[in-house]
């Protein structure tokens, strides 16, 4: 792993060099003869540290590719990451960094609500183009931005496939969520909520945990008290394995639901190697995800992409979801720069994504963006724990 970190410093620290070379008005600014500036934060440190390595990982496996082949019209793309260890107010001091300093072209791959939510007036300010998030939080969608570009699906959507299944398909109605406390966790409340509100329902059982802990046990004593038929489980791997885990001793055992940001492979490996989940137990779970499943590279084109790409470049990592969206978001990317061609600015770029109509990413989802449209995808998977990793189960009921 240190050689990983290393590598990813190492292209961060090659990306931050012909910024300066000569004056360029703000909206050419990153963008010189042979190179595209891009930047991002994310967690690099941390509990939450996976997503932030893998979400770039599987973009710069994409990215180096077309910089080995000539880059876009001759300019080589190139990353600045920072590390913001999952924390809103670092987010926003990496964020001036590379919008003042730095002087990137666009931001690219940040991870986390609250760390997004915290720099959305920056880059409204300074008109700067973002795409691709690891997070599908309504309160970054509205009011809307035309400067935010998502390729995810919304956690609004996630919501709606997560009460669909528990309420229309198992025909559950007892029914609790236990949540980050913070903007994320809030939102897909907030969205959970809604989803309940059109069937005239409601949650039986609320309980927290604080962003970055696993302080997860009077959370466990409130929703445990409820007995719930289904929780909804909104969080990261680490303490959302650990919440499961305290039910080992439990007789009665619920359904467990998660949406995609938990970071599933972490998540599974938490839960078999670390808690030693009872069968019974991994049986009743299920993780949404907003992408197919990136394990099987002869069941789909796209995934046999990735799977050779980020073995090429980065040959320590295994595929995963994560690191499967961030390359995703790369071709989207790359995409919108090369039908601009030569002629780059950060309106171009802007006028050029909102032309996007049925843009086909190589899984059955397609992108089209608008003037007043920015949102990507729709499609939820749901996923459960087969063997040692979360595979689709194709939106089936689990028996």
């Amino acid at each position: 792993m240190k050689k990983i970190i290393t590598a990813l410093l190492l292209f961060s620290i090659v990306g931050c060099s012909s910024t300066k070379e000569k004056p360029q008005n703000i909206e050419k600014q990153g963008i010189t003869d042979s190179e595209i500036l891009i930047g991002t934060s994310s967690a690099l440190s941390g509990d939450a540290s996976y997503l932030g390595f893998n979400y770039n990982f599987g973009a710069m496996a994409y990215i180096n590719e077309v910089n080995s082949n000539g880059g876009v019209c001759g300019r080589k793309i190139k990353l600045i990451s920072y590390d913001d260890a999952y924390e809103p107010i670092k987010a926003v001091s990496n964020t001036l960094e590379l919008i003042n300093k730095d002087k990137v072209f666009l931001l690219f791959n940040y991870v986390g609500t609250s760390t997004l939510a915290a720099v959305i007036d920056l880059i409204n300010e300074a008109k700067i183009p973002a795409i691709g998030f690891f997070t599908g939080a309504e309160i970054l969608r509205i009011p809307f931005s035309r400067y935010i570009f998502h390729v995810r699906s919304s956690y609004a959507k996630e919501a709606e496939n997560i009460i669909n299944h528990i309420v229309d398909i198992r025909h559950l109605k007892n029914i609790a969520c236990f949540y980050q406390s913070d903007e994320f966790g809030i939102s897909v409340l907030s969205a959970v909520q809604s989803e309940l509100k059109k069937r005239n329902m409601e949650l039986s059982a609320t309980g927290v945990y604080k962003r970055n802990t696993v302080d997860v046990e009077e959370g466990f004593k409130f929703i445990n008290s409820s007995k719930p038929e289904a929780i909804i489980m909104v969080g990261i791997y680490s303490p959302l394995a650990k919440f499961i885990s305290l039910f080992n001793n439990e007789e009665y055992i619920p359904y467990f639901y998660s949406g995609s940001f938990i970071g599933s492979d972490p998540f599974a490996k938490e839960l078999i190697e670390k808690y030693n989940i009872r069968k019974e137990i991994k049986d009743k779970i299920l993780v949404n995800q907003v992408i197919p499943c990136p394990y099987d590279p002869e069941e789909m084109a796209l995934v046999s992409e990735y799977t050779i790409l980020i073995n090429k470049y980065f040959p320590e990592i295994k595929p995963n979801y994560v690191g499967f969206e961030g390359f995703i978001n790369a071709k989207v990317l790359v995409h919108g720069l090369t039908k601009i061609g030569y002629n780059l600015s950060r309106e171009i770029f802007i006028r050029t994504l909102e032309s996007l109509k049925d843009y086909d990413i190589g899984f059955g989802g397609n992108i089209t963006y608008s003037s007043e449209d920015h949102e990507g995808l729709s499609e939820t998977y749901f996923s459960s724990l087969q063997g040692n990793v979360f595979e689709d189960c194709h939106n089936k009921e689990e028996k």
